[in-house]
Formats: structure tokens, sequence, C-alpha cells
């Protein structure tokens, strides 16, 4: 999703710009999560240093704003205190907020993740010269890769030749042998 390319043009000098509050919003209301990088890269691609300034301004708005409580309400300045007579019964809008995850449900999340069961096989070459399986454990993970990992990291049998991680089902889902760890 790119912005439309009039408000993705660089503004590189300040003659014609409004106060960084403006820009502020203006760039909140363009561009939403994105405005705070939009900022930082007007202020890189400035070519004066008054205008670098001024797009590190909006961009420390930007921050700040992003970084209010969602039901705080906005500070006002004078310029809203002049505007805000006429429009008292206007809602103040939300403030954008960058991250929509909360830490509490993602922590929740993942601790309601149940472990999951896997078998650990380690073979070697029984006397037929075909695949002869030494040991069997269970292990548990919270998915296959945390299975791999658990695996990669266990202590192989003197005379095993490789090992392999198999679910309940017994479908086989990583197998390595001791000539690859080499």
């Amino acid at each position: 999703m790119t912005p439309p390319t009039k408000a993705r043009a660089p503004a590189v000098a300040i003659e014609g710009a409004a106060t960084p509050e403006a820009d502020a919003e203006r760039l909140i209301g363009s561009f939403r999560v994105r405005a705070y990088s939009e900022a930082r890269q007007r202020q890189r691609q400035a070519q004066a240093s008054e205008a670098a300034k001024h797009w590190g301004d909006v961009a420390r708005l930007i921050a700040r704003r992003a970084g209010e409580r969602r039901d705080a309400q906005p500070s006002r300045t004078e310029c809203d205190i002049d505007l805000a007579d006429a429009r008292e019964d206007v809602p103040a809008p939300r403030p954008i907020r960058f991250f929509e995850v909360d830490p509490l449900e993602e922590l929740e999340r993942v601790l309601a993740v149940k472990p999951q069961r896997f078998r650990l096989q380690f073979f070697g070459v029984g006397p037929d010269l075909g695949p002869a399986i030494l040991i069997e454990t269970e292990i548990q993970a919270p998915d296959a890769s945390g299975a791999i990992r658990a695996a990669a990291e266990a202590t192989w049998p003197p005379r095993a030749a490789g090992l392999r991680v198999l679910d309940l089902e017994g479908r086989e889902i990583f197998e390595r042998l001791k000539a690859d760890l080499r």
C-alpha cells in the first residue's frame, strides 16, 4: 500500500511548510503508522539545515503522539484552543498506536500453547546392514521446529549413525546422519 505520489514528494524546504504540528497531523492523516518513518525520510532528504530541523521536530511530535495512551486527551496548543471553540461538540480523534498487539494478550496466547509430543529415534546399522533403531524416546516441544532443536541438542548413543524425529502419527519431520555433522 503506497501513498499517492503527491504525498510522497519530498518537502526539502520549509519556506512553504506549515508548523511542525500541522505537518505532523498531515503526515499522520496520510501515512498512518508510517508517518514517523516518512518524517525521518524527509529529514534525511532535506537540503537545508532548517528544513532538516523542521522535519526532525515533526518526527518527534509524531513519536510523542504515538506513545500517548489511547484514552488520554491530546494536549491543546494555542492554535488548537482558537479552533476548539468552533468545534467543541466534535470528539477528539483517537491517537494512532503503532503497536496494536496487547502484550498481555500475546503472553497469554504464548503460554496457552500446549506442548506436543514427538518421537526421537537414534538408529545405527543392523546385522543385515539395514537401519536398526537403537533408542527411541519421546520428547515434548511447542512445535516441530522446537522438536528439531531439542533433537539437535540430544546426546547421541555410541553406535548411532543417525537420528530421526517423528510426530505421533509416525510421519518423519527431520532426519540427520552422523556423517552430516562432520
